[in-house]
Parts: structure tokens; C-alpha cells; sequence
């Protein structure tokens, strides 16, 4: 690979696939993000009450997980 970089072959090849609409790119996005450890960390995100978790789809779709449930409090008079 550090041959391609010091020849510039790999930058020619990036901007040929940029340019034809990242096919490669964009494929492998999807299969990353539908990897077993990606589902695994979002429901475990879900899980840490101090965050506010996004779910991305293998489409790129972002999905907030929603607000905390809310808990109730007993106020002493």
C-alpha cells in the first residue's frame, strides 16, 4: 500500500472512485455497519443512561433511540 501512496496510484484510484459515485465506498459502509459488534454497541449504548444513543441503519439512516424513561419521584410534605 505504501507503494501506491508514494506512486500516486492510490489517489487515482480514490478520486476514479469518487467519481463514479463511490461504489466500493458505499458498499462497504453497509457491511461494516451491519456488523455483529455495530448491533451489539448500540444496544449496549442504549443501556448508559447519560447518553443520548443514535442507531445508524446499514443504509446510513440515523435513528435517535429515544428519550429516558421518565422515573418517579416522591416528594415529602
Amino acid at each position: 500500500m505504501l507503494g501506491e501512496i508514494r506512486s500516486g496510484q492510490y489517489a487515482a484510484s480514490w478520486i476514479a472512485e469518487n467519481e463514479a459515485g463511490r461504489p466500493w465506498f458505499e458498499a462497504r459502509r453497509r457491511e461494516e455497519r451491519a456488523h455483529l459488534i455495530e448491533q451489539v454497541g448500540a444496544r449496549l449504548r442504549a443501556l448508559i443512561p447519560f447518553l443520548d444513543p443514535v442507531s445508524v441503519t446499514p443504509e446510513g439512516e440515523v435513528r435517535r433511540a429515544g428519550a429516558a424513561p421518565a422515573v418517579a419521584v416522591e416528594v415529602a410534605s
